[in-house]
């Protein structure tokens, strides 16, 4: 019979990558707690294999994947001076994701506490009430950019809806032109 303890280990493991999975699995645990301590020491030592060249080519492909395909078209539409304090917003989020790579580990790069996530390495290194002020910031700046995102993917798929009907009814419009 299975029991309970059981299940809740079998759930745990099926939601971890393949690799990490089968260590886990063989290793025989009997709790929960066993089988995310080796899960986390595991996923850990998984994240610090990474070196400079794949690590390099990874942020390579994301820019080069989104940004930069589509850098030129938003260039376009927003003008020269929209275009460059674009820009330089882009440089401001390049910089400050270095200072966020670079607390990920604090206050020693090697032996410090982890900092998963952006308030536990705002708190780490400001502390008291201003992570929480960070964290408003934040949440606002998040808030914002859902919005945006909104709009733009309304404003798109009307496009696309026109595009589409001008392809479809061209012809009854008496519109012979070639694409």
């Amino acid at each position: 019979m299975v029991t309970p303890l059981e299940k809740a280990i079998e759930k745990y493991i099926d939601g971890l990558p393949d690799p990490i999975q089968d260590i886990v699995t063989g290793s025989n645990l009997t709790t929960v707690r066993q089988a995310i301590e080796l899960s986390t020491t595991l996923t850990e030592s998984q994240i610090r294999k990474g070196t400079l060249l794949t690590t390099s080519a990874y942020v390579m492909a994301v820019v080069i994947g989104s940004g930069v395909l589509s850098l030129a078209w938003c260039l376009a539409q927003l003008g020269w001076i929209l275009g460059v304090l674009l820009l330089a917003a882009i440089a401001v989020t390049w910089y400050t994701s270095i200072l966020l790579s670079d607390c990920y580990r604090s206050p020693d790069p090697i032996t410090g506490t982890q900092n998963y996530n952006y308030m536990q390495a705002v708190k780490v290194s400001l502390g008291g009430f201003k992570y929480k002020l960070c964290g408003i910031s934040q949440y606002v700046t998040q808030v914002g950019t859902t919005i945006g995102y909104t709009i733009t993917s309304a404003i798109s798929m009307a496009a696309v809806e026109r595009s589409n009907c001008f392809h479809k009814y061209r012809h009854e419009n008496g519109i012979d032109q070639p694409y």
